[in-house]
């Protein structure tokens, strides 16, 4: 490895343990104030959970990176939960965007903002998260990547490339950009509606 390698490795472990130690203060502030365990706080909580997961994966690849050449019996499966982890990030602001939509637009429809409703859809979120590249695992198309010293989808795999790529960025952002646009047209149409706007500054 040269400098600028190492440099890289420790700029990701320094920033990855920063994130899991602001993942810790949320947790610890959540568990003191029984105040803040609102709906809206629970959903931040799931993003939180989903990143402390990510950095936690991104830590142990990193020592991994540090310590050998990264291609150990773990690497396949340190591969695949990077990835995993990354869509569950995304599909946890998705369920965020789903909630605002529930809460502003479907206002009328109470049971789509019951909590019974929400951690349905927290629970469904966390089984696609941990299953959608299940494909990719089974068909053993991550591999060790000597350039990078980590295990995952090689450029040249166009299929496995496309697939996590749609999964992991694309399918939420586009859920994620529907779904807020049509909240704004909502609002727009409806500008002087007390509910809505009680529901934003929530």
């Amino acid at each position: 490895m040269d400098f600028f390698e190492i440099l890289s490795y420790l700029f990701m472990l320094l920033y990855s343990l920063f994130g899991i130690g602001c993942a810790l203060i949320f947790i610890s502030v959540l568990i003191i104030y029984c105040q803040c365990r609102t709906m809206t706080i629970f959903l931040v909580f799931n993003s939180i959970i989903a990143g402390f997961i990510v950095n936690i994966v991104c830590v142990c690849q990193v020592m991994y990176q540090l310590t050998s050449d990264g291609n150990d019996k773990l690497c396949v499966l340190r591969g695949f939960l990077i990835e995993s982890g990354c869509g569950l990030l995304y599909h946890t602001f998705c369920v965020q965007a789903f909630y605002r939509l529930f809460s502003t637009i479907s206002k009328r429809r109470e049971y789509l903002q019951s909590k019974c409703s929400i951690i349905f859809i927290v629970l469904l979120q966390w089984l696609i998260s941990f299953t959608f590249g299940l494909p990719i695992l089974i068909g053993d198309r991550i591999k060790f990547q000597m350039d990078y010293r980590i295990c995952q989808i090689s450029m040249h795999d166009l299929y496995g490339f496309i697939y996590f790529s749609i999964w992991i960025y694309i399918f939420p952002l586009i859920i994620i950009i529907g779904i807020y646009i049509r909240v704004l047209i909502y609002i727009k149409q409806n500008p002087y509606c007390l509910v809505i706007h009680q529901n934003i500054f929530q």
